[in-house]
């Protein structure tokens, strides 16, 4: 995870695997409040059940941490908008998934009056 100005940036590996999903096994524990663009835009292959995200943003919830996805195609699209209502969260409070960055920051950051 890299540290810019006002949130975090996650890059998701080209292949989300039962390998290359959550390193290390767990989610990292963040403060509430944290903001966390996932930069899903270079991932081509998904063999993860659509549960395993749903259980992580569940998580993420619980820990009061603001989420933007950034996918790069219809499929990533797809997936996370799935993984939001799997969830049973309410897309675009907490969660909510993008195809384009700008827009993605813009809400992201937005309630802090950034970018």
């Amino acid at each position: 995870m890299a540290e810019r100005e006002g949130y975090l940036e996650w890059v998701a590996p080209g292949a989300v695997t039962p390998e290359t999903w959550l390193p290390g096994g767990d989610l990292p524990l963040l403060p509430p409040g944290t903001r966390v663009l996932l930069d899903a835009t270079g991932v081509r292959e998904v063999t993860v059940p659509a549960e395993n995200f749903a259980a992580a943003a569940q998580q993420l919830h619980r820990m009061g941490v603001r989420v933007a996805l950034l996918a790069g195609s219809p499929l990533v699209f797809g997936l996370g908008r799935q993984a939001v209502q799997l969830a049973g969260l309410p897309e675009g409070v907490a969660f909510a998934v993008f195809m384009e960055r700008d827009e993605a920051l813009r809400w992201l950051l937005g309630a802090r009056g950034q970018h």
